[in-house]
């Protein structure tokens, strides 16, 4: 039997789509390696080929795919042609098991405020069937008082039935649209709906039937962490434990659930090419005309001293509950690597990142570097003594620039900020105030005073400063304070007296180490003075 020739094409093109069309792949996120600035994801997936030239198409993909990065690795025999990245605004990625709570719940109470609201309407009609029967009798027959009476009563009675109903529905109408708001202002910032999603579609050379995995990897931007350190001191002589910790956040449009992750210190978005030096022609400088460029006026800030503001720790008796074993963390699992450009922690436990911006904190490190405990004040900006502990060694450990959350005995001290590039072979950090060491700075009356000396003027400054060790144990303290530095020649600073501390020209700073045994006192004497011009001013304490 023969077909129409119509016909016939249309069965064409039907068979040619069946054919045509990609063969997906359902592809499971396997690991993941974050940098400073981006992630790169790693998928796997199995799919069996037909013999021949046949596509497949990894589908749901994040939207923000770096092009450029994306790398289709596989084993069977087949051989792969070209890899393409498109963009699908039809389909929406798939909702986490979050937001499909959260919109469940907000279908139930918004069918319960429909039922509240139905049942308010059924109060309205029966409030206004009453209002319109409330006449009793006829034109041609009296009132029957027995009747009036009954009928009162019973109308009294349904409008204050109805109208403690009425208000016990308000009431549960309002309590639910509270709910409502709150659900929905929770999926404003979840929802990934009406976003696209990616595909990789991979053409491939088939030569038989086989089976055969894919692994796809790719670069997406929407994702970093930071470092964040624990440093916990006890007892001066143990050393302190510096916990280094990694904070990850993704809003890349998929969760990574269930996943090994690695963190790296390298940043693709930096690039890798080495700078080059392009001539440097020099010229004479010619000036702008007078009136445009305006005068700025030079400040000199006294440096504060290098110490961070710390909570007061709280000193007194401490319950310890004994511990049969120690919890183990992240960092009893964390492989540390380093390659030529980057260090990589490796954490061997599957953790789970949602895609919601929010915060997600690994342990990846510890170490124990040895400490030295000290005491630092400057009481010219502070009149309490810090503990310090000062840390050797600390070079060794890799660190990169981060905020520190700072625990002496047990008790939060406080936030400091290590920044590897500016610490010497020392690191200083503060672990709180300590009351057991008074101080007391106060000017020396006899030495402030003003002098004239022809076309100069001489001011001489004096401070005394007097420390007390309050504790049963003997402490060694590094005081510090300061003399200006001038940056005018017109103008000249003479240190008149120091009491013996150490003073660098250069920045001004006196710094005197003292070691103070148990109740005793120490009294220091700053005397300095400061010669200019008459018809000047400079501005001194």
């Amino acid at each position: 039997m023969l077909l129409p020739t119509g016909f016939l094409t249309i069965l064409f093109i039907l068979h040619f789509s069946v054919v045509a069309q990609p063969v997906p792949v359902v592809s499971t996120l396997t690991d993941v390696t974050v940098f400073l600035n981006g992630a790169q994801v790693s998928r796997e997936g199995s799919v069996t080929l037909e013999p021949g030239s046949q596509e497949v198409l990894f589908s749901g993909l994040p939207a923000g795919i770096s092009e450029q990065s994306i790398q289709v690795q596989g084993t069977g025999n087949f051989t792969i042609l070209s890899v393409t990245h498109r963009i699908n605004y039809l389909k929406s990625p798939e909702e986490n098991k979050q937001i499909k709570a959260l919109q469940d719940s907000l279908q139930l109470l918004q069918n319960m405020v429909s039922l509240k609201k139905s049942a308010l309407a059924v109060c309205d009609e029966e409030e206004a069937f009453l209002k319109a029967n409330r006449s009793i009798g006829g034109t041609n027959t009296g009132v029957n008082i027995a009747d009036l009476k009954s009928a009162d009563e019973f109308i009294r009675g349904r409008f204050a039935e109805t109208g403690r109903l009425r208000i016990s529905l308000t009431k549960e109408i309002n309590d639910l649209s509270l709910q409502i708001t709150r659900i929905s202002n929770q999926l404003n910032n979840l929802s990934n709906q009406n976003q696209p999603t990616g595909e990789v579609l991979v053409k491939l050379m088939v030569p038989v039937r086989t089976k055969a995995l894919l692994r796809l990897s790719y670069l997406v931007n929407n994702a970093s962490w930071t470092p964040e350190y624990d440093l916990r001191a006890g007892e001066p002589t143990k050393p302190v434990e510096l916990v280094y910790k990694g904070s990850i956040v993704q809003n890349t449009g998929e969760d990574w659930n269930n996943v090994n992750i690695t963190l790296s210190t390298g940043n693709p978005s930096l690039g890798g090419n080495k700078p080059e030096l392009n001539t440097w022609f020099l010229d004479f400088f010619y000036p702008r005309p007078a009136g445009i460029l305006k005068s700025a006026k030079s400040e000199i800030v006294p440096e504060v001293a290098e110490m961070d503001d710390v909570a007061v720790t709280v000193r007194g008796t401490r319950s310890r509950i004994p511990v049969a074993e120690e919890a183990a963390t992240g960092s009893s699992y964390t492989a540390f690597s380093e390659n030529q450009t980057m260090f990589l922690y490796t954490i061997n436990v599957p953790a789970t990142v949602p895609s919601d911006g929010k915060p997600q904190q690994v342990e990846i490190r510890k170490e124990k570097p040895d400490a030295v405990f000290i005491h630092y004040a400057a009481p010219k900006l502070d009149p309490d003594a810090f503990l310090v502990a000062r840390i050797t060694g600390w070079e060794k450990l890799n660190l990169l620039p981060g905020n520190a959350n700072v625990f002496f005995e047990g008790t939060y001290t406080g936030k400091s900020y290590l920044n590897p590039g500016a610490m010497g072979d020392t690191l200083d950090v503060s672990l709180g105030r300590d009351r057991g060491i008074s101080l007391r700075r106060e000017r020396i009356k006899e030495f402030t005073s003003r002098q004239s000396l022809g076309n100069a003027r001489k001011d001489i400054r004096g401070f005394e400063i007097t420390v007390r060790n309050n504790k049963k144990a003997p402490v060694n303290l590094t005081l510090q304070d300061q003399i200006p530095v001038p940056v005018n020649k017109d103008i000249s600073v003479d240190p008149v007296e120091i009491s013996d501390g150490n003073l660098e020209k250069q920045t001004g700073k006196i710094t005197w180490n003292l070691k103070l045994a148990p109740s005793e006192s120490k009294t220091l004497r700053l005397v300095y003075e400061v010669k200019y011009p008459k018809d000047r001013q400079v501005v001194l304490e």
